[in-house]
């Protein structure tokens, strides 16, 4: 099934490109150039940031963090080494918006399954690669800020962010919008840890607050794409299968196409609206879908009327919620790095941190910067050093939680400002 087969993708991408770099006996040494492909025009761009992150030598490319103990002084160096060649070149292929096209639908047929995966799998591999820049510029803003280069730091971050920003401009595939706020994510906590620890003066503050993103519109545009260009074009022609587990079940074609257009026009008013839920939304998935046993989902839904539509809508809708989750954490860890921000600002020119929230927009925080998750000012502490988002339950826990633990435990997302 063509849905199917596009949220198997989708789940793939993030399980591809959400983990940490290899370990590696990496030591210090001389730093190849970069070759780049010569190429024209902006659809060219990524392909250049792609060949510009093959170009990095093995092993920083391995192992793009610097956060472990025994990693050696000597790998600091050759991260640095690396940048001096990496960083002016992506600045320049990041100075400009890319345009990587739209998704091609069209491409994906029923009776080519394999090719479907195998190039289904290479956008995958290029939101990877993407993604392993984003890690290896994290990484150099560390190991420059550790080393007292702070403007360097400064423009890592400041490049990593407009890689992020870059990518949630396409309209390629949703892979790369979700890529796109791992990314975001990365380079606000790598902001938020040199601020608190690294001595960055106004320029450098300048450089790491020159990005906006607006995440939830971003989101809207993937979705719409998706839906209105994938998942609706595919419910026109989908028919019954001659075999498998559903062959035979009973499906409503009008009805799963009716649902499907409901479905999408109330999710996109929620996410271009408040963007906190889908909970309109999902009230009508469950309504549709009814109670399905997890134990014998495909036997279940072969005896439901309109279970054949039932089953395609269950592949196709609920991973958006997800991406929209990820979409608002994001928006949240921005939000708490502009309060650190400004929190650090205020203590450089002042030699203490603000006392409020209205202290801190004298210090460079804006008036539109709120807890997405609430709509108001995020928690703020000066005495304990700590800032704070709500998080998905909406509800004030004081901010007690550990400072940049966002694992579903937590109850507030906590950070630190000193």
């Amino acid at each position: 099934m063509k849905a199917a087969l596009l949220i198997v993708g989708l789940g793939l991408g993030l399980v591809g490109c959400a983990g940490d770099g290899v370990d590696s006996d990496a030591s210090s040494g001389s730093v190849p150039a970069v070759e780049v492909p010569v190429q024209t025009g902006v659809k060219g761009q990524f392909e250049k940031f792609i060949a510009l992150v093959d170009g990095l030598p093995e092993d920083v490319r391995g192992t793009p963090d610097i956060r472990r103990e025994e990693w050696t002084a000597g790998m600091k160096a050759n991260l640095i080494g690396a940048g001096e060649v990496f960083l002016p070149e992506a600045e320049k292929l990041l100075a400009d918006a890319w345009d990587l096209g739209e998704f091609d639908y069209s491409a994906i047929n029923s009776e080519a399954e394999e090719e479907e995966l195998e190039w289904l799998s290479a956008q995958m591999s290029n939101s990877a690669r993407a993604k392993v820049g984003s890690k290896f510029l994290m990484a150099l803003s560390e190991a420059a800020e550790e080393g007292g280069s702070y403007d360097l730091s400064a423009r890592a971050i400041a490049a990593n962010r407009k890689l992020s920003e870059r990518l949630l401009g396409s309209n390629r595939v949703l892979i790369e919008n979700l890529v796109a706020l791992a990314i975001s994510s990365i380079s606000e906590r790598t902001a938020r840890l040199i601020a608190v620890k690294g001595s960055f003066g106004e320029a450098e503050f300048k450089i790491l607050q020159g990005v906006d993103k607006d995440y939830r519109k971003a989101l809207a545009d993937a979705l719409r794409s998706e839906w209105t260009g994938g998942l609706i074009p595919y419910l026109e022609k989908a028919k019954l299968p001659e075999t498998g587990e559903l062959a035979g079940a009973k499906f409503d074609q009008e009805a799963t196409l009716a649902f499907a257009k409901q479905y999408i026009a109330v999710a996109l008013e929620e996410v271009e609206g408040t963007g906190l839920s889908l909970d309109k939304a999902n009230q009508l998935l469950e309504e549709f879908l009814g109670e399905i046993p997890e134990d014998a989902e495909e036997k279940w839904l072969k005896d439901q009327p309109n279970g054949y539509g039932k089953a395609l809508i269950l592949d196709s809708l609920p991973v958006f919620g997800q991406a929209l989750s990820a979409t608002v954490k994001s928006e949240a860890s921005e939000g708490l790095t502009e309060v650190v921000l400004a929190a650090q600002r205020g203590l450089a020119e002042t030699g203490k941190l603000p006392e409020t929230v209205a202290d801190l927009r004298k210090f460079g925080l804006k008036d539109g910067v709120v807890d997405p998750y609430t709509g108001k000012n995020f928690g703020y502490d000066p005495v304990r050093g700590v800032a704070w988002s709500v998080g998905p339950d909406g509800v004030d826990d004081g901010g007690l939680d550990k400072a940049e633990d966002w694992s579903e435990r937590a109850k507030d997302r906590v950070v630190r400002v000193k």
